[in-house]
């Protein structure tokens, strides 16, 4: 073995890297394990779904008083979340940072902030362009790195970079796909080899055989016959006669490709496991009926979009809020899009509401509705104040009304 085979190896070749530093894989080229089993379609859907839920909501931050919770609109937070930066949207400003936690359980965003303390911009970097760096006296620094700048790097401190974690161990978090890497690793596997047959393996759909040698001429004129008379639609339900001593055999999938197939679909299955989405709303509808459908938002939200959508407002809300803000103010989802059903259903709670004095008229119409108010709404409903008795005609005469208002 020469010199340059020894410290360099015979051939270049980018694989995995398995380690969490994405600075490792921007330098050499490389890339790791979740970014693969991101790029699955059953990943990349679930994270789509997730993220997209997430920020079409509303992330809204409350204030809680002695009346009850009330939105906090004087705090510059508040407007961060509803209206977004000067450089990125709402929409788009919450989809960056929830797609990188969902990606790689990790999500960085710069907080700039004024000399009060107070937030005045939210700037999401990419997950393989910040590199943290724990120090020997217990605080971390990260490194970013800035793409449009030739990767020059800038050092902040874990005072200016919030660090969203999932599922954090010590003070990193864990991706999704990794933490699913046995089931993730195979899913992988299978795909690949379903790749690679794809482009090297497939085979003809049938085989003409012979007992002995034909010429070129023969196997030429029998070949065309073959594909001019019976392949496609017109050749369906027709019985080939091929002639010559040759007989025609159909080369169907084995039982080794077959157990492929279901191996892709229980992969798939897999994949939304491990973000805890509803089959349905992959669009794996295979062993789901309409009542399930039915019920697929309501489970989107209560097993998955929540507890998402939590390790996100409660991480953001602890690093942007002062000790004392974050006795009061709070940051919460908005799915009433996604859990609000048809209009009959609305109906129906409206009136419950309503009634039970739990909600005035004008409120209703806002939270079910988004209508504005109308005057004279705002106040409570008595379901029992204008119910009158029924009219005694043997009372015609009398006022009534005195017993009315006694009733």
């Amino acid at each position: 073995m020469g010199i340059f085979e020894r410290f360099f190896g015979k051939q270049e070749q980018r694989a995995a890297i398995p380690v969490s530093d994405p600075q490792i894989a921007r330098i050499f080229g490389g890339y790791t394990s979740h970014d693969r089993a991101a790029k699955l379609s059953t990943s990349s859907r679930c994270i789509s779904v997730i993220a997209s839920a997430y920020s079409a909501a509303d992330q809204t931050l409350f204030k809680q008083t002695k009346d009850g919770p009330v939105e906090a609109e004087n705090h510059p937070l508040y407007g961060l979340l509803l209206n977004g930066t000067a450089a990125l949207s709402a929409y788009e400003l919450k989809y960056r940072l929830m797609e990188s936690l969902l990606t790689h359980g990790e999500a960085f965003a710069e907080i700039v902030f004024d000399d009060a303390g107070k937030p005045l911009d939210i700037i999401p970097h990419a997950w393989r362009n910040v590199a943290p760096e724990a120090l020997g006296n217990g605080r971390i620094i990260f490194r970013v790195a800035d793409p449009l700048r030739n990767y020059t790097q800038r050092v902040l401190t874990q005072d200016s970079m919030c660090h969203i974690k999932y599922r954090p161990i010590e003070w990193r978090g864990v991706s999704p796909l990794e933490a699913s890497a046995l089931s993730m690793g195979i899913i992988t596997a299978v795909e690949l080899a379903v790749e690679k047959d794809a482009l090297t393996g497939f085979r003809a759909s049938g085989m003409l055989s012979a007992p002995g040698a034909i010429n070129d001429q023969t196997a030429q004129r029998l070949k065309t016959n073959l594909e001019t008379n019976y392949a496609g639609i017109d050749g369906t339900g027709r019985i080939i006669v091929a002639g010559d001593g040759l007989t025609y055999s159909s080369m169907n999938n084995s039982a080794v490709e077959n157990q492929i197939l279901e191996s892709r679909k229980m992969g798939q299955y897999q994949i939304a496991q491990a973000y805890g989405v509803p089959p349905e709303a992959v669009g794996l509808v295979e062993h789901s009926s309409w009542s399930s459908s039915e019920e697929s938002n309501r489970q989107l939200v209560t097993l998955c979009l929540e507890g998402w959508a939590q390790c996100m407002n409660q991480q953001l809300a602890a690093f942007v809020l002062s000790a004392r803000e974050r006795k009061t103010h709070y940051i919460a989802s908005n799915w009433q899009a996604l859990t609000a059903g048809n209009l009959q259903t609305k109906a129906a709670a409206v009136s419950s509401m309503v009634s039970s004095q739990v909600l005035t008229r004008n409120e209703a119409r806002r939270i079910f509705f988004d209508l504005p108010k109308i005057d004279g709404l705002d106040e409570m409903v008595n379901p029992f104040a204008d119910v009158k008795p029924p009219f005694d005609p043997a009372r015609n005469g009398e006022d009534q009304s005195a017993t009315a208002g006694a009733a």
